[in-house]
């Protein structure tokens, strides 16, 4: 019996320390960035097309990696800050190359400009993509 009861707080013990949070990464180490909308790169008045609720993210670790998600899918890899053309830049190099999330004109990685509102801005539309506008966001 007393075996028994041992078994029995150590299984409540073991229940109550699990998290019912589905996310495993801790909210306190990176930048979350959403897109918040684009602009269509060959429109005649490429006007900003606002998103509300994207499921189009980026999470940029101390570490210095990244995660970008799209839906469910989900890319991984490494990031740097450049000069682009004058301009801050956040290079984003992708543990896949050929990973069907990178909006860019190369393989592998891409860019993001860094503006001074602390926006960042997407530079698929060299390449025929659309710009696409992402703000700094709190996770949740």
């Amino acid at each position: 019996m007393k075996y028994l009861g041992h078994t029995l707080v150590l299984l409540i013990a073991a229940l109550s320390s699990c998290s019912t949070d589905t996310d495993p990464i801790n909210q306190d180490n990176f930048q979350l960035y959403e897109l918040v909308g684009y602009q269509p790169s060959f429109s005649p008045n490429q006007e900003f097309v606002p998103v509300t609720d994207s499921l189009y993210t980026y999470r940029l670790f101390d570490t210095g990696s990244f995660e970008k998600r799209i839906g469910d899918d989900i890319a991984e890899g490494k990031f740097s800050t450049k000069d682009l053309d004058g301009q801050n830049a956040l290079l984003l190099t992708f543990d896949d190359p050929n990973s069907d999330l990178i909006h860019s004109c190369y393989q592998g990685e891409e860019y993001l400009l860094s503006r001074t509102d602390g926006s960042l801005v997407g530079t698929w539309q060299a390449c025929d993509g659309p710009v696409l506008f992402f703000i700094p966001s709190n996770p949740s």
